[in-house]
């Protein structure tokens, strides 16, 4: 099918905790620091601007307040990471009944802006980077083998894309599968997750020779993708 409509999922940007990180062991914040995808929404929603088809839904807090990205039921729920983390490694997490009811509350607000946001002919993307020591790949493309699986001809087109401007890709490694939320009909979805090295310096800032033409390659990628 297809798509007039791309639909930029940004999850874990954000290293925001909207009651502090006082719920957590010391210590967190080294996890933080590791795991959250520090400037995603700068280098994948900055595409927004340039064409109103694209459409951005990022969230607005931290994943270790709250992973969007987990399904309700999730089984990481068993190890104290479901959609409201209690535990991460050998941290522990004491969360109150009110911390934990706005944490639900925000996951069930923003599923529904992600699915308000599609269309049968969109094509989700979700977006998030990994840490340069889990893999030697600069790009991962992360698809799912059920409805939700772009066309092959999408997909190497995405692969090819990234491969014509020197970035190494790599599928369903190190990470595999996309975010494809239950909206009532069928849509297209696919994850792009970028090596921080690929954009980033050891410290977690922009490296902005490397984060500019990262940037630009992401936007004209999704350009490319839509119907002209």
């Amino acid at each position: 099918m297809p798509q007039n409509r791309i639909v930029i999922h940004i999850p874990h940007a954000s290293p925001v905790f909207p009651f502090g990180q006082s719920s957590w062991e010391k210590g967190i914040n080294i996890e933080v620091a590791r795991w959250t995808d520090w400037y995603t929404d700068w280098l994948f929603a900055s595409s927004t601007r340039l064409d109103p088809r694209i459409i951005p839904v990022s969230y607005p807090f931290s994943r270790f307040f709250c992973d969007v990205e987990r399904l309700e039921n999730d089984p990481l729920e068993k190890i104290g990471q479901g959609i409201v983390y209690t535990r991460f490694g050998s941290l522990k997490r004491i969360v109150s009944d009110s911390e934990k009811q706005f944490a639900l509350n925000s996951f069930h607000e923003h599923q529904q802006r992600l699915v308000q946001a599609l269309t049968p002919e969109s094509l989700l993307i979700d977006c998030h980077s990994f840490p340069s020591d889990l893999s030697e790949t600069d790009i991962c493309i992360g698809i799912n083998e059920d409805w939700s699986r772009p066309d092959d001809s999408l997909i190497h087109m995405i692969i090819s894309h990234f491969r014509s401007k020197g970035y190494s890709v790599g599928v369903n490694e190190p990470y595999s599968n996309s975010i494809s939320p239950e909206a009532g009909f069928q849509y297209s979805s696919l994850m792009i997750e970028a090596n921080k090295r690929a954009y980033l310096q050891g410290d977690n800032e922009l490296d902005i020779n490397k984060a500019s033409n990262l940037r630009q390659c992401v936007e004209e990628c999704f350009l490319d993708l839509l119907i002209c």
